[in-house]
This record gives structure tokens, C-alpha cells and sequence, in this order.
């Protein structure tokens, strides 16, 4: 991902209202850069800048799906089309945007179960990046 990318999809957070107001997000997005951090540190997760803007934009992502009771999911519809539409022709990869789809779906904790067409890429290492969105 690149780093205009990752400003376009900061705006787009941005216009969805985070789901619940900035502060949140921006306080989740916190949290999960430091763990990520720490966890590079002891040596438990391989350092990967890529890895910090998938959990960026994925923290700032993860309550757009708010106030639904299945906001994860709701998120998740809504980013399918939402994020290809606001990036144009300089779209994601698609292990960058199944990446994001899955962090803001399994956030919660979910079963880790394949949503429509987007494929899991990496699943293991996409389940440990959720776990920290």
C-alpha cells in the first residue's frame, strides 16, 4: 500500500465519521501500531511497513459499519465497494484490500469465516493482524 493510499483511505474514514467519531478509531489505531511494534521487538511478528498501514487504515476502518449490531460485517459490505470506488485507478492490491476487508471483519473476535467473493490470502498472518485492529 502506498502512502497516498492510505491518505485517501484516512479520508475516507474520515468522511464516514470513523463509525463513532474519530476518537476511537484513532485510539485503536494507536494500540495496534504499539503492540505491533512490541511484537516486532520480542522477535514474535516479522517487521513489514505494509503490515502498519493495513492496521492504520484498518483501525480507522474497523466502526464504519456503526451503529449496526453487526457493524463488522456491515463495515465490511460497505469497504468492498466503498474503498475500490474511492481509490479509482489507483486501487489496492488484493491481498492490501482483503487484508483491511478482514481486519475490519474479524476485529470482533469472529469465527475467521470467508465473507462472499474476497479471498483470505495469508490467513494465518491476517488473523494476527485483526487481533491487534
Amino acid at each position: 500500500m502506498t502512502d497516498a493510499q492510505l491518505r485517501t483511505l484516512r479520508q475516507l474514514a474520515q468522511s464516514l465519521n470513523y463509525g463513532s467519531g474519530p476518537e476511537h478509531s484513532k485510539q485503536v489505531k494507536s494500540l495496534s501500531l504499539n503492540i505491533y511494534l512490541e511484537l516486532v521487538r520480542l522477535e514474535l511478528l516479522v517487521d513489514s511497513k505494509n503490515d502498519c498501514k493495513i492496521l492504520t487504515a484498518s483501525a480507522l476502518l474497523h466502526n464504519v459499519g456503526l451503529p449496526q449490531k453487526r457493524h463488522n460485517q456491515a463495515a465490511f459490505d460497505l469497504l468492498e465497494t466503498e474503498i475500490p470506488k474511492t481509490l479509482g485507478s489507483k486501487a489496492l492490491s488484493s491481498f492490501d484490500m482483503a487484508a483491511i476487508l478482514y481486519c475490519v471483519l474479524w476485529h470482533r473476535g469472529s469465527q475467521f469465516q470467508k465473507r462472499g467473493k474476497v479471498e483470505i490470502f495469508r490467513p494465518g498472518h491476517i488473523r494476527k493482524l485483526a487481533a491487534l485492529t
